[in-house]
């Protein structure tokens, strides 16, 4: 199972446009029968981020920017791209295929995932209501 803040590697991951390569996530929650694991896609292509400060940039960035400094999961300086989260299937989590195609790189700390999180609240206009209430409604 995953865990907020878990780095995950998807090997052969599908894009919408249907091209495949392996891909690097974090998770956003925690997953289980009745909730969808919710992650984000990370890059370390940095072009597009030319001039990103670490940490949260909103505005036409729209990343979580974790320098290799940091020494958090990634040995590249990494972006976390915003606000669009992906929701992967708990089935194909749990099944056979999840130790060949999904693989657990490493966990951030609980410092840049409380980072993160508080950056993710700023797009609460462009995050689907289903997942906002997944990763911030309060449990009573």
């Amino acid at each position: 199972m995953t865990n907020p803040g878990d780095v995950i590697l998807y090997k052969n991951y599908q894009f919408k446009d249907g091209s495949n390569k392996d891909k690097l996530f974090v998770v956003l929650n925690n997953s289980d029968a009745t909730y969808p694991c919710l992650v984000l896609k990370t890059t370390s292509q940095h072009k597009r981020y030319d001039g990103a400060t670490e940490g949260c940039n909103t505005g036409r960035k729209k990343t979580f920017f974790i320098p290799a400094t940091w020494k958090e999961c990634f040995q590249a300086d990494t972006f976390i791209q915003l606000p669009i989260i992906i929701e992967l299937p708990i089935g194909p989590l749990l099944s056979a295929s999840f130790a060949k195609n999904i693989i657990h790189i490493d966990t951030l700390s609980g410092k840049c995932l409380s980072l993160l999180m508080f950056c993710l609240k700023k797009y609460k206009d462009d995050i689907a209501e289903r997942h906002w209430n997944m990763l911030f409604k309060t449990k009573k």
